[in-house]
């Protein structure tokens, strides 16, 4: 036998590698049959490429795309603990730009960037330097008996479970990706388009009255980050300073490590056992519309998120396109502070506003104006693979400052008002610091305090008071009970006096009869994880 060259042993082990760590992970997770379909679908599409370029250049070169494939539904597999699906497809449709960009500006994921970049190179490297006219030896006696007997041997472990076997060939690189593109990533952008026609009526009872309701949504908030929760900076004081009006809740926790399973969990009242983004038929817009209340949708996040709820407020400014064909950065949240201005200005009757914030999303840095730095430098790092564990940490406590002050624009302007007035501030989801948790980001497939435990307060005027003390003090008594994302729907609603029949008081924190969910599970990077004790405060 002919000695292969060290070039040709190089490229093809480097080929290999991504199919053999996907076969051992997934006969770890998914078992014998699984993992034979994969296989069988694999060699096929590698075979079907041999045949038609014939030559070992050729073929090398035209397997790349199906290499990159290969690579990144393995990574996808060893990160996530499970395939590309829905989890995913959901992100993609409701990421803009400007997320997809601030991903990378965390150093770890920017290694990672270069690193499979650095390897995709070396395979295309190696590949272009084989010489050119040197055939594919695969019509060799023992190239075709060492085949016939492994499609044999894997054909036999796939016929004891072939529905299982099926889903196996599924998960190859190229049908695993058409698989993705017509499911998956298809029903979600389905599912966005069409949230708005599969609204049904709560059957709320209509109020009337003038009062008041601002919910905030904050965003990538971790409660162990802001002052008024006893962190050692200064990050909060102006919340601080707000004393008795304010009723902060202690141990309130997300039910989703990403936006788009926490902010639908919030404004639905949907358990995370029971989510799914098709069975969404409204919200609390749609809720407070039914009950007399005039709506405003104030967003300076990803618009996808509302499309997939179907927000449909009675009027709603969005300052930026999230499916913009120029990748742009979303401006500091201050952008929608003179809308909402406008609309205290005008202020009658029953009123409810929403602001979807950007708060502290991945690209700290961009999320507040230069003049906010207090504890970053003031010449941030320029280089791409070395942004300081140190500089992330600054960057992100002056986000939570620039928060803050956002937060004090918003009471402030309120604080005049004689009508009743609440402002519910809740965090859609926390955030993970290296300096602090060993890794930086949210969304990973496993429950974490710094991805899970958010700050949430509700604001409450004079006026307030002395209509609803009830409400009151009810907070007052549960704000050191554990409240989930999914209490927040009832809750807001009993601050604004709605019912409907499926109103459940024990899920409002403004109730006397609030019962804590220390049961339903969470929702980890699109993954459910259970509740434990751990979870209680």
């Amino acid at each position: 036998m002919r000695k292969l060259p060290l070039r040709l042993i190089a490229v093809a082990a480097l080929c290999a590698t991504p199919y053999l760590v996907m076969a051992i992970w997934l006969m770890i997770r998914k078992g014998a049959q699984f993992t034979a379909g994969y296989l069988i679908a694999s060699l096929l599409v590698l075979g079907l490429i041999a045949a038609i370029t014939r030559f070992q250049r050729g073929f090398f070169l035209a397997h790349f795309p199906v290499f990159v494939l290969a690579t990144v539904f393995t990574a996808y597999g060893l990160v996530q603990g499970d395939l590309p699906s829905y989890p995913i497809a959901y992100v993609l449709v409701t990421s803009s730009w400007d997320e997809v960009f601030s991903f990378f500006s965390i150093w770890q994921y920017q290694r990672a960037l270069i690193a499979a970049l650095a390897v995709l190179l070396l395979y295309l490297a190696l590949s272009w330097g084989l010489p050119r006219g040197r055939r594919l030896r695969i019509g060799a006696p023992w190239i075709r008996w060492t085949a016939i007997a492994a499609f044999a041997l894997l054909g036999a472990v796939a016929a004891t479970r072939p529905v299982i076997f099926f889903e196996g060939m599924a998960a190859s690189p190229t049908a695993g990706l058409g698989v993705f593109l017509a499911g998956p990533l298809a029903e979600a952008r389905e599912t966005v388009r069409g949230a708005i026609a599969r609204k049904l009526p709560y059957g709320a009872a209509r109020r009337t009255g003038d009062e008041l309701h601002v919910l905030i949504i904050g965003e990538s908030a971790r409660r162990d980050s802001w002052s008024v929760y006893g962190y050692a900076r200064q990050t909060t004081p102006y919340l601080a300073s707000l004393g008795d009006e304010t009723i902060f809740f202690q141990h309130a926790l997300s039910d989703g490590n990403a936006t788009v399973y926490a902010v639908p969990l919030l404004l639905t009242g949907i358990n995370p056992g029971s989510l799914s983004m098709g069975a969404i038929h409204g919200n609390l817009v749609d809720l407070a519309k039914e009950a007399g209340y005039h709506t405003s949708w104030l967003v300076n996040n990803d618009a996808s998120v509302s499309y997939l709820l179907g927000m449909d407020a009675d009027d709603a400014i969005y300052p930026h396109s999230p499916v913009a064909s120029i990748p742009r950065t979303a401006p500091p949240d201050a952008a929608i502070l003179p809308d909402f201005e406008r609309r205290i200005a005008q202020h009658h009757g029953l009123q409810f506003i929403g602001l979807h914030t950007f708060g502290s999303h991945t690209g700290y840095s961009h999320r507040y104006p230069p003049e906010f730095r207090h504890f970053s430098p003031a010449h941030l790092s320029k280089s791409f693979l070395s942004v300081p564990d140190q500089e992330l940490l600054d960057t992100y406590d002056d986000s939570v400052l620039y928060t803050d002050w956002f937060l004090r624009q918003v009471i402030e302007a309120v604080r005049g008002l004689q009508v009743p007035v609440t402002i519910t501030y809740v965090a859609d989801h926390g955030e993970e610091i290296s300096l602090l948790d060993g890794r930086s980001g949210h969304g990973f497939p496993f429950y974490s305090k710094g991805s899970f435990a958010i700050p949430a307060f509700v604001w409450v005027n004079a006026a307030y008071r002395r209509a609803y003390p009830d409400k009151v003090a009810a907070m007052v008594r549960n704000r050191d009970q554990m409240v989930r994302s999914h209490d927040f729907f009832y809750s807001i609603a009993d601050l604004m006096g709605i019912r409907w029949p499926g109103y459940e008081a024990r899920r409002s924190f403004a109730s006397a009869d609030f019962v804590p969910d220390l049961t339903s599970p969470f929702i980890a990077g699109g993954n459910l994880v259970p509740s434990t004790d751990r979870h209680a405060p």
